[in-house]
């Protein structure tokens, strides 16, 4: 499996930014953060930011091999280092 993750680089847990209640209202721990969404010109709540304990979260749930990649490519839009997690069973 190959995917990107909201992710905080600088931490070892995940980064909490929101919370959905029971009652369903959205509580804000941090500042709210909104990330690109094509069906919404909105955009997209980020609840959470991953961090580098995701790669052992990721063997705990029985992939074999779990890694992040540092990507870029200037002819496919990515100017600057993007991190992609590529993990197999």
């Amino acid at each position: 499996m190959i995917f990107t993750v909201p992710f905080a680089a600088h931490s070892s847990g995940n980064v909490e930014r929101a919370v959905l209640l029971e009652n369903g209202e959205i509580q804000h721990l941090l500042p709210p953060e909104y990330h690109g969404n094509p069906l919404s010109k909105n955009g997209i709540l980020c609840f959470r930011h991953y961090g580098w304990d995701m790669l052992t979260d990721l063997t705990d749930v029985g992939f074999k091999d779990a890694y992040a990649c540092i990507f870029n490519s200037e002819s496919m839009g990515y100017f600057t280092n993007q991190i992609i997690f590529y993990c197999k069973k």
